[in-house]
């Protein structure tokens, strides 16, 4: 491991329904990331925020039924980016 990868802090998370978890790891607290908002119905009543992570920062922990919620995140995120 480098000494840039030694220094990462890590976070933990979920999807909305909880079948997918994740571990995410940025390079300085997030109170010093950038802050970005959704304004899907979700977020906005909670007041979620989120960060951007690259995708080398990023493991995802899936349950039984990881291909489930698999497609239900594509379909979220196909949805989010057109």
């Amino acid at each position: 491991m480098s000494e840039a990868q030694a220094s990462l802090i890590s976070y933990e998370g979920s999807c909305h329904c909880g079948q997918v978890s994740y571990t995410a790891k940025l390079p300085s607290p997030v109170e010093e990331q950038v802050v970005n908002t959704c304004n899907c119905s979700i977020c906005s009543i909670n007041g979620y925020i989120m960060v951007y992570v690259q995708k080398t920062n990023i493991t995802f922990h899936h349950s039984a039924d990881a291909a489930k919620a698999r497609i239900m995140l594509h379909i979220s995120l196909l949805y989010y980016l057109s």
